[in-house]
């Protein structure tokens, strides 16, 4: 009995600790190798939104730092100006387009050549592609896994990834419930042998 309430109570905590890896892709064109992407476009549903609006662009125009809170998107990406690409600029980025008061301590970058695949727990990614930026919202609940299509994007590839914040995972109702039954058996089979 204790073996399978070991047992049971390990599977519980497995599945409150994983949540299955949502696979988004950015892709793009730039036909003319003069501009911003015609437009970028994300596949992010259920999984993510992107920022768009707030002084970003997503075809043709000046690409600017955000002036304002951003609008997500699930099919769209605007990009922002990722010059100069530091932390201060992408965290007056973030913080401008998603409302929020991120500092160096809640930052992470990888710009040693980082691939085209990857998975995040990450609240906000950013991804620099070519001279500018897309900013990502991990609205997965979990692991977001993204795929960046670096062929077409900006004419050049993924220079570095910026990652704010973590996803808070929910534990689901039905874990305590099953928690609480396994406690109240163990209970009972203890007090049975007195």
């Amino acid at each position: 009995m204790k073996k399978l309430i070991f047992g049971a109570m390990i599977g519980a905590i497995a599945m409150a600790g994983t949540a299955s890896a949502n696979i988004i892709t950015v892709s793009g064109s730039d036909p003319d190798g003069a501009g911003p992407d015609e437009p970028i476009t994300i596949d992010c549903a259920p999984s993510c939104e992107a920022f768009t609006g707030a002084g970003g662009v997503d075809w043709g125009g000046a690409v600017v730092d955000p002036t304002g809170l951003g609008t997500p998107s699930m099919t769209l990406a605007d990009v922002y100006d990722g010059a100069p690409a530091g932390v201060a600029d992408e965290l007056m980025d973030i913080n401008t387009l998603a409302g929020t008061s991120f500092t160096a301590a809640d930052y992470s970058k990888d710009d040693t050549s980082p691939p085209s695949m990857f998975t995040t727990m990450a609240a906000y990614i950013g991804l620099k592609l070519g001279p500018d930026v897309i900013y990502l919202i991990n609205t997965s609940g979990g692991a977001l896994m993204i795929t960046v299509d670096t062929g077409d994007v900006r004419g050049s590839g993924l220079s570095h990834i910026t990652e704010f914040g973590e996803v808070e995972i929910p534990v689901p109702g039905a874990i305590w419930l099953m928690v609480a039954g396994i406690a109240g058996l163990g209970f009972s089979s203890r007090k049975k042998k007195a």
